[in-house]
């Protein structure tokens, strides 16, 4: 998605190209280690965070002027105010469109780098990090609820491949007559979002197949790790479908995009019962620590207090992402047998991702030593 949005916003480089340099990109980072890797990813949410509080409160001042349409008068009516101003509908409309489906998965690792045994400047910078983006998108989402009607049709473009058109913020800087500039920075802020999330999964999945390799729940050729312990073989296969997507998006173009962004699952619901899944394991490990007084454990409250924000966010925009895409209110002309299809395309990744677990438990199931 970052290539994609880079794409859009310079097209005079295909989309392909953009692709490969930010998985080049990605190795080369994912080689310096763990230590090199998440200090790029808290430089990157720095900077992610500034720049999106710096365009909020500009949209903010943006529409406190007068003389708009009345539907974009944000506190018009204090009691109906923006998009809240539909019921449940209405709330979880603005929780889905504020783009606050992948903020748990920032909380939650956070939370879990916090209880880490590294070094206490680590952990007291990741304390600020959880807490100011625990602020920030509660604040975006404030900020999408008093500016942008529920109703407005450009929060569900349906044609549009590039969600940063979607955004609250954006329509909100559209309508009022924000400098184009400004776009320009929020296209920034979405390329890191994507980025840091996609780096954060495939280093993830990385490792944890290595970890598997080691315990003899994974094949071998996974195992392969260089003179620093890094898992070579892992990074390769899992940046491979990206660089092959270079020669299928050549061909097919628009087509193999398209199913890319569904088949990954664009709604990030599988991505957000698994931060809740991660957070009971991770609330367990808590426990079973604190019971063991040898153990040199660094979480305290905030690392619990971040964990429980993330899987609970997490839960509230899954169950806001049903209501808006099979509920029965629908937007404006949109037919609701379009909503229906639209959202049920975004699940083609379930069927894929549980035939592939179901497959792998079944070969080691068959593959594991008897007696």
């Amino acid at each position: 998605m970052a290539a994609q949005s880079m794409a859009m916003f310079y097209p005079a480089i295909d989309f392909a190209t953009w692709l490969t340099l930010f998985v080049l990109l990605l190795l080369v980072i994912w080689f310096l280690g763990t230590t090199r890797f998440a200090q790029f990813l808290t430089l990157l949410g720095l900077l992610k965070l500034m720049i999106m509080i710096g365009l909020s409160v500009f949209a903010i001042s943006l529409i406190s002027r007068k003389g708009q349409p009345p539907e974009y008068s944000p506190f018009r009516n204090w009691h109906h105010p923006g998009a809240f101003n539909g019921g449940a509908f209405g709330i979880a409309a603005t929780l889905f469109f504020s783009g606050t489906v992948r903020n748990g998965l920032d909380i939650l690792s956070l939370g879990v780098r916090e209880s880490s045994p590294s070094s206490t400047r680590y952990r007291s910078g990741c304390h600020l990090l959880v807490w100011s983006l625990a602020a920030l998108r509660s604040f975006n989402a404030v900020v999408a609820g008093v500016s942008v009607p529920f109703t407005d049709l450009r929060l569900i473009d349906l044609t549009s491949l590039n969600p940063i058109n979607s955004s609250p913020v954006a329509i909100a800087m559209k309508t009022y007559g924000g400098p184009s500039f400004t776009l320009i920075f929020l296209q920034i802020g979405s390329i890191m979002t994507r980025f840091t999330a996609a780096s954060s999964a495939i280093y993830g999945s990385s490792r944890a197949a290595s970890e598997l390799a080691e315990q003899k729940q994974a094949p071998n050729a996974l195992l392969v790790r260089n003179d620093s312990g890094r898992a070579v073989s892992c990074f390769v296969i899992a940046a491979l479908p990206a660089l092959l997507s270079f020669i299928a998006l050549s061909e097919y173009g628009k087509s193999v995009l398209v199913y890319a962004a569904e088949s990954s699952g664009t709604p990030m619901v599988f991505v957000s019962l698994t931060i809740f899944v991660a957070h009971l394991k991770f609330s367990k490990e808590l426990r079973r620590r604190r019971q063991n007084p040898v153990n040199n454990f660094h979480g305290g409250f905030i690392s619990e207090a971040s964990s429980w924000f993330g899987a609970s966010f997490c839960c509230v925009v899954v169950l806001s992402q049903l209501w808006t895409g099979l509920g029965p209110t629908v937007y404006g002309d949109v037919l609701s047998v379009e909503m229906d299809a639209s959202t049920l395309r975004s699940y083609l990744y379930i069927p894929i991702t549980v035939t592939v677990y179901l497959g792998y438990k079944l070969c080691r199931r068959t593959l594991r030593p008897m007696g």
